[in-house]
């Protein structure tokens, strides 16, 4: 057992101690591997809705004798692990448990909650609807639910209701979480493949440099790339300018084709 690996695993059934992994009661044994743990700056990876994996077929009692210690990086945080106790082997009264470290995307099951858009919502409508049939509702208390049921039919004429998807969808297709981080990690910047270019409307500023250094690595520049990748910023969008040029061009375009008429 070594504390320079990212996980250590221990198997030890006389250790019973603190509620930290599922024991009422502490011996000198389970005390010792608390301080082994907090020495070396190790997590204890235990989740008590999980469970025991020892279940005993003698005494049927669930113990916890096996235990996962993760190490922590340079942040100070433990690694992200998912520890998940399988169903029990035919025969046997120990249950695998699988240990995975890696980059995990939780899944959320959300509750779909059908929203009204207000920003839709026709209120022209709404408001004759209310003022044509709000007359025939004499103002007495026993009326109250019929006054309520007028609100709600009006509503859900003139007021649409729905809610979102979201589902990660590429190419109109649903994909897990694993191809998703499978995509993305394809899609890393390499630097040693990537060069910078500067598009300006001033040619003195489009032919001055980029000092961009990515995971170290200076970016090389290249005035004519031959792949230009675009950067997902709003701020950094050319619509405004190209409804310039376009309107610029009908203008002239419009001067030319009259001055062509009399000629």
């Amino acid at each position: 057992m070594t504390t320079r690996s990212q996980t250590t695993q221990t198997k030890r059934p006389n250790v019973e101690t603190t509620p930290l992994w599922g024991y009422s009661v502490d011996n000198e044994e389970g005390e010792r591997l608390s301080d082994w743990a907090a020495i070396n700056h190790l997590k204890l990876i235990y989740d008590a809705k999980q469970g025991g994996t020892f279940k005993s077929g003698r005494w049927g009692t669930t113990k916890s004798p096996d235990l996962c210690f993760v190490s922590e990086n340079p942040n100070g945080l433990p690694l992200t692990v998912n520890r998940e106790i399988k169903n029990p082997f035919p025969r046997n009264q120990h249950l695998p448990i699988t240990v995975t470290i890696d980059l995990i995307i939780p899944t959320i099951d959300k509750h779909i909650m059908p929203r009204w858009n207000l920003r839709k919502a026709a209120w022209p409508e709404y408001s004759k609807y209310i003022d044509d049939d709000i007359n025939r509702i004499e103002p007495i208390p026993h009326n109250y639910g019929r006054f309520i049921n007028l609100i709600k039919t009006a509503t859900k004429k003139s007021i649409s209701r729905g809610h979102r998807h979201t589902k990660y969808e590429r190419d109109g297709k649903e994909i897990n979480a694993d191809k998703l981080i499978a995509y993305l990690m394809r899609n890393v910047l390499n630097p040693h493949k990537t060069t910078s270019t500067v598009f300006h409307l001033n040619n003195r500023d489009a032919n001055r440099k980029l000092n961009l250094i990515v995971q170290g690595t200076k970016l090389m520049n290249d005035d004519a790339p031959k792949y230009l990748g675009i950067k997902l910023d709003r701020t950094l969008t050319y619509n405004q300018h190209l409804e310039d040029v376009k309107n610029k061009l009908k203008t002239r375009n419009n001067i030319i084709s009259k001055l062509a008429g009399t000629s």
